[in-house]
């Protein structure tokens, strides 16, 4: 997983690569983002349609405290 920045339109949408592809992280529910997106790698086209749904997967740091290490498309 690699951050690449923010979608064009929107501060709120953060972009990622995860397993060579582009994805815009939209919809957060709590657990998941469940209306993500995929980009070309400009970081502005949409490529796909499809709807994509990805899980952070985190990694505890200290008692209270955890960090998402990746991100996983379901």
């Amino acid at each position: 997983m690699k951050y690449l920045g923010k979608f064009w339109n929107s501060n709120e949408i953060k972009v990622y690569e995860i397993d060579g592809r582009v994805i815009a992280l939209n919809g957060w529910n709590g657990e998941m983002y469940e209306d993500c997106f995929e980009l070309s790698k400009n970081l502005i086209d949409v490529i796909s349609n499809e709807k994509i749904e990805v899980k952070p997967i985190f990694k505890k740091t200290s008692e209270d405290e955890f960090e998402c290490i990746y991100y996983e498309i379901i």
